[in-house]
């Protein structure tokens, strides 16, 4: 049996002269497949979309309250 890969919380940025401006966040298993679907999701141009960034968040441990 094959193990589906994990799903992270990828926020997907656009990156300019030392700027990084926050597009949005989405969900994927993938850098690439986080970029694609942002495109998709955020409706992206295809100038913007060769900009774009994402990185892994770090996942934080559920607190107890």
């Amino acid at each position: 049996m094959v193990k589906a890969p994990p799903i992270h919380r990828w926020p997907v940025v656009h990156r300019w002269a030392g700027l990084t401006v926050t597009i949005g966040y989405v969900k994927a298993p993938d850098e690439q497949t986080a970029i694609e679907q942002a495109i998709e999701k955020f409706n992206i141009t295809p100038g913007l979309a060769l900009k774009l960034i994402a990185e892994k968040t770090k996942t934080q441990p559920h607190r107890k309250r």
